[in-house]
Formats: C-alpha cells, structure tokens, sequence
C-alpha cells in the first residue's frame, strides 16, 4: 500500500484537472459541429417534406 503525501496527492489532483478540461474543450467542439449538423439535416428534411407534399 502507497503512502500519499501532500504534494503527491495535489499533483495527482492537477493531472486530474488537466485531463477534465481537455475532455471538456473536446466535448464543447463535438458539440458544435453537431449542432451545424443536425441544423443542416432539419433543413433538408424540410424541404424534403415541402416537396413530397407540394
């Protein structure tokens, strides 16, 4: 069993930190281009439907 002291455990905590906002920033650029995605696909779909019913 590891004895942690302060300052392994407070660098432990910044690796932590590190990884989560790495994690964070790629989510946050995921969601943009899903966004211009989908708002693309909604846009298609309804001209698709103005035209099959047209």
């Amino acid at each position: 069993m590891a004895i942690w002291t302060g300052e392994m455990q407070i660098r432990q905590l910044d690796l932590y930190e590190t990884d989560f906002l790495y994690l964070l920033q790629n989510l946050r650029n995921d969601k943009e281009e899903k966004k211009n995605i989908y708002r693309s696909l909604g846009a298609m779909g309804g001209i698709l439907l103005a035209i099959l019913f047209w």
